[in-house]
């Protein structure tokens, strides 16, 4: 399997609007991400590569210290799905910006 198409809009979010990814973690071993950082949990928390609070579950009571990286999603994703979350970010991008550059000019005439 070579995983999940993280930007499938079926995957996006729960019926009731939640995100259905929270994380995401490169398993393969194939060297994508930089795991070289160790980080001691505090409590029942650490700090993900990203400074981002990472909350942890029962299941590391007996692990102290962990390895974590971070890399752009965009970065990880097959080049179809790259390409089209690229420019489904672009045009959301455009089409932000023309309204904002619209509403600018409605305000200097």
């Amino acid at each position: 399997d070579t995983g999940c198409d993280l930007a499938a809009a079926g995957l996006q979010t729960t019926s009731t609007g939640e995100p259905k990814y929270v994380d995401f973690l490169d398993c393969t071993g194939g060297g994508d991400i930089d795991m070289s950082v160790s980080r001691k949990k505090d409590g029942t928390t650490l700090e993900g590569a990203s400074g981002a609070t990472l909350t942890l579950g029962a299941w590391a009571e007996s692990v102290d210290e962990f390895r974590v990286g971070a890399a752009p999603l965009w970065t990880l994703l097959p080049g179809s799905t790259r390409e089209r979350v690229l420019a489904e970010r672009k045009e959301l991008f455009e089409a932000t910006h023309r309204a904002a550059a619209t509403r600018m000019q409605r305000d200097l005439d």
